[in-house]
């Protein structure tokens, strides 16, 4: 069960390159204060802000790539706007929660714990027919 992570497309390079989440997060907490509630998320009002920021900014994309990498962008802002409204050290430990290799290990821990005792059993039945 090896996570293949996802190349960044060209939409998400783009956002990347220009420093997009580092710039709209400095840019909304200058305008909207420096707190965040306890497990902020972004709404789509601040989804919609930043998606007005980069076209401002001269990042070009369409509207599907917008649909498509939503919920990456959704992620990538909530871990950037961490930093500045929490500590570095939450930001880190939201990164960790949305990212999606970690989630596919877990999803794995059942059918780990099953090899586990399949394995157990084998070794029990090759130790006893010695």
């Amino acid at each position: 069960m090896k996570y293949e992570q996802p190349k960044p497309d060209e939409f998400e390079t783009n956002i990347l390159r220009h420093q997009g989440f580092f710039n709209y997060s400095a840019h909304w907490f200058a305008t909207h204060g420096g707190k965040l509630a306890a497990g902020w998320s972004p709404d789509e009002s601040v989804l919609n802000g930043f998606h007005d920021y980069l076209m401002k900014d001269g990042v070009t994309f369409t509207e599907a790539d917008w649909t498509r990498d939503h919920d990456w962008i959704r992620s990538q802002l909530k871990t950037e706007m961490y930093i500045a409204g929490f500590s570095y050290e939450d930001s880190l430990k939201v990164n960790v929660e949305q990212d999606p290799e970690v989630a596919k290990a877990i999803a794995a821990m059942p059918q780990a714990s099953d090899l586990l005792a399949q394995s157990k059993g084998r070794f029990e039945k090759q130790r006893a027919s010695r």
